[in-house]
């Protein structure tokens, strides 16, 4: 008779993790889809996709209307709605004072998609009581990503054929086919080696938990492998893309994940130990097999000097001379305005971009978000059950590579890996959500 009770119960939690292993999965297969220019605007899946959820993100949310919202559930909704209001209205208002005619941001379709993907995920997970499906899924495909990294450093008919559907340019292809291995930088599917590094630093963290002083626990045979194939491809790929901030953020996100095993997860001494194995490990096998991409990076470093930040240091001096007002320092000029009358590919220290484009209360809202995020990802940290505190650990690492990456390349304005990220900040509120909504009720 309890069998008997109990196998609708199954049936539907099988429906469950069958929907949300789909929904995850299609959304971050965006990212290995390339990117085709039409009329001179480049499209790729995930435009397809979020025009295709967003209308259905609305009836959603109605049909969830009489569920309690956590406050960071309704503090990070308060702040996408600043942050796409503000963005359209002051890009209006900046093409129309410096241009003499309003023009729509188009930029701001960025941030449309993102939160897009990050509702989508937030609902997906939200509904549902294991994050396992949707993160196992977001987990392959970024590691179906990593392997086509990992094939173009190679030469041939395949790594040539596969570089010539990502490259976002004839010059990067040219960079990458006709160059010597121990010189080339790789670009994934990002086509760009900065934006690649800095996407395989955000693999590498998705990956971690797992394996870097992971839970036994998380230990299961096919996922485990899965996981270490992940971090290991990640790890060769930011290698290969020769990226300094993605170095930089890589080297990040290692120091915080042992700090957050011994801190956040309590493991104590052992924890430490394991950790200062593995950087004994990583930094053996990387003078081993990589002594050549390790000179190649020391190159760079010691000529990021000579050439005044790569040129970053004259992008921050020309961009910041438009804030020439209080009031532009307040709203902003606009990405329109900074992009005609400063750097016209976009300043690549972020926050400084952030900053000229929306002003001081569009980069405030931006970086809140990110706060407000990773306040819900410490909570989950500290959760004992182990896949939760598996993604709240994972989500930590990747807003701190990310924020270190942003230093020297974009992140939020990333055009063709930027969405899948938020994928993840999505499944990272909507587990919030769902723990907060059962201690609310007594349930753990």
């Amino acid at each position: 008779m309890i069998a008997t009770a109990l196998q609708p119960a199954r049936a539907a939690d099988f429906r469950q993790r069958r929907y949300a292993l789909l929904a995850s999965a299609i959304m971050a297969a965006t990212v290995v889809l390339p990117h085709v220019v039409i009329g001179g605007v480049t499209l790729g899946a995930d435009d397809l996709i979020a025009l295709a959820v967003l209308p259905l993100l609305p009836l959603a949310m109605l049909a969830g209307r009489d569920t309690t919202l956590a406050p960071s559930t309704v503090f990070a909704g308060a702040l996408w709605l600043v942050i796409l209001v503000h963005g359209c209205l002051m890009g209006l208002a900046a093409t129309a004072q410096y241009f003499g005619q309003a023009a729509f941001p188009t930029e701001m379709w960025q941030y449309v998609k993102r939160a897009t993907f990050f509702y989508a995920a937030f609902l997906v997970v939200s509904s549902h009581s294991s994050i396992e499906p949707a993160y196992k899924a977001l987990a392959s495909m970024l590691l179906v990503a990593c392997l086509i990294g990992l094939v173009q450093i190679g030469s041939g008919t395949v790594p040539d054929f596969l570089s010539t559907l990502y490259a976002r340019t004839d010059a990067q292809l040219e960079h990458l086919v006709d160059r010597e291995l121990a010189t080339r930088r790789t670009y994934g599917v990002a086509g760009h080696p900065v934006a690649w590094g800095g996407f395989s630093v955000f693999c590498a963290a998705v990956a971690s938990p797992f394996v870097l002083v992971g839970s036994t626990r998380l230990r299961q045979r096919g996922w485990h492998l899965t996981a270490v194939m992940l971090f290991v491809a990640a790890t060769v790929n930011v290698l290969f893309s020769a990226s300094r901030a993605a170095i930089a953020a890589f080297v990040a996100v290692f120091l915080l994940k042992g700090l957050l095993e011994m801190s956040a997860r309590r493991g104590g001494l052992r924890a430490f130990g394991r950790w200062l194995v593995w950087i004994a490990l990583m930094a053996g096998t990387a003078l081993y097999f990589a002594l050549d991409r390790l000179a190649l990076l020391a190159f760079r470093l010691l000529t990021l000097a000579d050439q005044r930040g790569g040129g970053r240091v004259d992008q921050v001096s020309s961009a910041l001379a438009l804030l020439d007002s209080p009031s532009a320092v307040l709203t902003g000029v606009g990405n329109a305005v900074q992009r005609s009358q400063s750097v016209s590919h976009g300043v690549e220290v972020e926050p400084v971009y952030l900053l000229v484009n929306y002003g001081i209360i569009g980069a405030l809202c931006r970086y809140a978000l990110l706060l407000t995020i990773a306040a819900m990802a410490l909570r989950l940290v500290r959760d004992r059950r182990p896949w939760h505190s598996a993604l709240g650990m994972s989500a930590l690492l990747a807003l701190c590579g990310y924020g270190v990456f942003s230093s020297g390349y974009f992140f939020f304005q990333e055009l063709y890996v930027g969405v899948v990220p938020w994928l993840l900040f999505g499944m990272v509120a909507g587990m919030h959500q769902r723990v907060w909504l059962d201690q609310r009720a007594g349930i753990c």
